[in-house]
């Protein structure tokens, strides 16, 4: 999974850089902008799956399941749980005396 939009690189261009180097590993990509116009494009080099933001975890993990099921890493027709959204950290605990951590 790689994002199109990074610094100082087009990200088609890294596709098809990846796509030579490792003509096998499933791609996957993402993006805030481009749209449906890239598709096409994504499509010809060899991208399996694109998502474009936003997105939520649902749609990640649908198209992980996609990828998963074209490359038959299915280890059986059981769908793969969905983990809820975790809550936010716990903050560290604090020391009764803030003078014993010194």
């Amino acid at each position: 999974m790689m994002d199109l939009n990074m610094p100082g690189r087009k990200g088609i261009g890294v596709v098809r850089q990846l796509r030579g180097a490792y003509p096998d590993a499933p791609l996957m990509t993402m993006t805030g902008s481009h749209g449906s116009e890239i598709q096409p494009r994504l499509e010809a080099a060899g991208v399996l799956s694109h998502l474009t933001n936003p997105f939520t975890g649902q749609d990640l993990l649908r198209e992980v399941r996609f990828v998963a099921h074209i490359l038959g890493l299915e280890e059986s027709g059981e769908p793969i749980p969905c983990p809820e959204k975790p809550g936010k950290p716990s903050e560290p605990e604090e020391p009764d005396n803030p003078a014993e951590s010194s």
